[in-house]
């Protein structure tokens, strides 16, 4: 059964189990409007929830629909759900005087529509991406039907859906949602239209052929800034296989995206090594988005997933390390326990070199756990160690920098975050935000800035974080006037105010909370009292 709904706001009178009033019928015939399978809103709701949901609207203008006029759209859940109804209302004298309009004047006007159609779309789609979208995103464009059939256009759908639902959640950019990379397309915008006016950094796109009984897909992964082609994948499947060749495509996809953007090669190579069987990988990796994309997610319960993987994986180093890495981090907000938890920790790090004396990360986070335990300088021999092993991934690299903010060796923490995002240039926040401490604590206020402003406009997480410390930073260096712009500016776009700022930045989980914090809190709050006296 295929369903239509209408929805409206405004007086409804009850009588018994019957409502009446204008809110009832207009939703009656915005229903009776609505495509199967679709929804029509008035322009009240319109209104409303426009600039509070990720949905695209069809503005249908105003219309009549049984002596009743109000003004309509369409929630457009699908690209090809857009329509242009006429309006019915239109006069006989109208009507014949359109008939007699000159053919050329018509095709003129014709021309005209869609020309101004078309710009009131890229407006739209403009203001829509501009809210949903922010920082380093990744664009999976549909794929290009090169049969032309239409059993092949619903295969290359099918793909196309499943790379942006599965990858989404597993790597550390924003992608495009499935509604605006259709809408994108059909507004057949190009590459450079797409990351100079729309901010989408990189596109993977591609296309799909037939022959005989099997077809191919061909995706290309490219930097849309220097159109450099970052990888390419080419697999054939038969024509039965859609599920093979969407998981297929999915993991290489991936992988893609992971090596050359978010973890790097010998990270992702780390990873594959220890959790070799597709489901764990993929359960790793949304583990790890969901800590670092929107920002800390570390729980009282925050070790308990990597728990469960570990019990399934006794005998394997890298399942040891993560539960210890993460039971680590737990302890950041869950104080309870605290001796029995350290002492589970310490197993797992020995554990996960016992099992394997190659797992350079194990060293790395050895020497950290060392550092923070006994509030000393960091085992140079650890280090070392873990370095020599694994000096290219960008995980073992996280656990050094970790081991430098613990024995507070500030330099070392910069020289070894700055390698970091060598590799994986849009890797964790958390870890800039060390970066950025170190700045600040050897007082580099020049150099805090520019990692700061390398946070802004990243991802939402990010450009919080970099914006605050920019405030900071300005305040610090004396500029009270530029210090108040950027306050009252972080304010109102966050339509916060001082107390649940100071709530949110309290309420992040830093472990051992840094000075700087404290810091922060405090210029805030001078700030705050200068630009709004009276509150």
């Amino acid at each position: 059964m295929e369903f239509r709904i209408g929805i409206n706001m405004g007086d409804v009178v009850k009588e018994g189990k019957n409502l009446y009033g204008d809110g009832v019928n207009i939703a009656a015939r915005l229903e009776a409007l609505c495509q199967p399978g679709g929804i029509s809103l008035s322009k009240s709701v319109y209104e409303f929830v426009n600039n509070k949901t990720k949905f695209l609207f069809n503005d249908l203008g105003e219309q009549k629909v049984k002596n009743e006029s109000f003004h309509a759209f369409d929630v457009l859940l699908d690209p090809s759900q857009k329509r242009t109804i006429k309006n019915k209302s239109i006069s006989a004298l109208n009507f014949a005087l359109l008939l007699i309009i000159p053919i050329i004047l018509l095709s003129l006007s014709a021309v005209y529509f869609l020309s101004s159609e078309r710009t009131k779309s890229e407006i739209q789609v403009a203001e829509k991406i501009e809210k949903t979208i922010i920082g380093k995103t990744l664009l999976i464009k549909p794929l290009e039907n090169r049969s032309g059939s239409e059993k092949i256009e619903n295969l290359s759908k099918s793909i196309t859906d499943h790379l942006i639902s599965s990858i989404s959640s597993t790597v550390l950019l924003n992608i495009v949602p499935t509604q605006l990379s259709y809408t994108l397309k059909e507004a057949d915008f190009s590459n450079s239209d797409i990351n100079s006016r729309y901010g989408v950094s990189f596109v993977i796109s591609g296309s799909i052929i037939t022959s005989k009984e099997k077809f191919r897909v061909n995706l290309e992964l490219v930097e849309l800034e220097t159109n450099n082609i970052l990888s390419t994948i080419n697999e054939e499947f038969d024509l039965d296989d859609l599920f093979g060749a969407q998981d297929i495509l999915e993991q290489k996809a991936r992988r893609a995206i992971l090596s050359n953007l978010t973890l790097g090669e010998e990270a992702v190579r780390y990873y594959e090594k220890y959790f070799p069987a597709k489901e764990e990988f993929v359960q790793v990796m949304k583990l790890s988005v969901a800590q670092n994309k929107d920002g800390v997610s570390w729980s009282k319960n925050h070790a308990e997933p990597y728990r469960l993987i570990l019990e399934k994986n006794m005998n394997n180093s890298g399942a040891h390390l993560l539960y210890a890495r993460n039971l680590w981090r737990q302890l950041a907000v869950n104080r309870t326990n605290i001796s029995d938890n350290i002492k589970n920790i310490q197993l797992s790090i020995n554990k996960a070199i016992e099992l394997d004396p190659n797992n350079a990360q194990a060293y790395a986070v050895a020497a950290g756990f060392k550092a923070m335990r006994t509030q000393q300088s960091v085992d140079k021999l650890l280090v070392e160690k873990a370095l020599n092993m694994g000096g290219d991934n960008s995980e073992t690299l996280s656990a050094v920098i970790t081991a430098y903010q613990f024995g507070n060796n500030h330099p070392k923490v910069i020289e070894t975050s700055k390698k970091y995002f060598e590799i994986v240039p849009f890797g964790q926040t958390r870890l800039r935000l060390i970066m950025l401490g170190s700045h600040i604590a050897l007082g580099d206020n020049e150099g805090a800035k520019e990692v700061a402003l390398n946070m802004v406009g990243s991802d939402e997480f990010s450009d919080f974080w970099g914006k605050l410390f920019l405030i900071f930073l300005e305040e610090k260096s004396g500029d009270k006037e530029k210090a108040n712009a950027l306050y009252t500016d972080f304010i109102a776009k966050n339509k916060t105010n001082n107390q649940d700022l100071i709530i949110k930045i309290k309420s992040f989980p830093w472990g051992l909370q840094p000075w700087y914090i404290n810091n922060l809190i405090s210029s805030l709050r001078s700030i705050d009292r200068r630009v709004f006296p009276s509150s």
